[in-house]
C-alpha cells in the first residue's frame, strides 16, 4: 500500500539544480547544453520534494531526447536546454513559474494535449509515461503544466505552475529575501 508522502515545504531552485545534476551526463552525451536562470527571489512551494524533480527530470529528459533527435538529422552542433524559474505574484494561483525552453523540433499545436496522455509519444521506442506523470505530480501539487509556446523547428517552451507557500497579503521580497 502507498503511503501519502509528508508534505514539506520546498525550495523550487534547489529542486531545479538537483535535476539538472542528474540529466547533466545524458544531456552531454547527446551533444545538449543545459543551462538555468533561476530567480533569486522565489519563494517556496508544497509539496513532495521528490516527486517535484521527478517531474522536472521527465520533462528535462523528454526536452533532450528530442533535442538529441534533431540535432542527429540536421547538426553536428549542441542543442540546447534552458531552465528558468520566476515569481508572478499576479498570478494568485499559482505564481511560480518554471519554464523548460529547448531548441528541438517542435510540437505541432494539435498535439499539445495529446502529449500528455498516458502511452502518447512521438519518439520511436518512447514510452509515453514522462509528461503523463509529470502532468499527474504538478497537479497533484495543486499546480499546472502545458506547452506554452512551440514552433516548429525552432523548439519548445513547458511551462510548470506552482502555487507560493507564502501566506495571502505576504510580500516575500519585503522581507529582505
Amino acid at each position: 500500500m502507498i503511503r501519502a508522502e509528508e508534505q514539506e515545504e520546498i525550495d523550487v531552485n534547489e529542486v531545479i539544480r538537483r535535476a539538472e545534476l542528474l540529466l547533466r551526463p545524458t544531456a552531454q552525451k547527446h551533444k545538449v547544453r543545459i543551462t538555468t536562470k533561476l530567480a533569486p527571489d522565489l519563494p517556496k512551494t508544497i509539496g513532495s520534494a521528490a516527486r517535484l524533480q521527478q517531474t522536472f527530470s521527465n520533462v528535462m529528459l523528454n526536452a533532450v531526447q528530442q533535442v538529441a533527435q534533431k540535432m542527429e538529422r540536421f547538426s553536428d552542433g549542441w542543442g540546447a536546454l534552458e531552465v528558468t524559474s520566476s515569481w508572478e505574484p499576479e498570478d494568485t494561483v499559482c505564481p511560480i513559474k518554471v519554464r523548460f525552453i529547448d531548441t528541438g523540433p517542435g510540437i505541432h499545436r494539435q498535439l499539445w494535449e495529446s502529449i500528455f496522455a498516458l502511452g502518447f509519444s512521438t519518439r520511436p521506442g518512447g514510452t509515453g509515461l514522462g509528461l503523463f506523470v509529470a502532468r499527474s505530480i504538478a497537479e497533484s501539487m495543486g499546480g499546472r503544466i502545458a506547452v506554452e509556446r512551440s514552433v516548429i523547428p525552432l523548439g519548445t517552451t513547458f511551462l510548470i505552475e506552482l502555487p507560493g507557500s507564502e501566506t495571502p497579503g505576504h510580500d516575500h521580497r519585503a522581507s529582505g529575501g
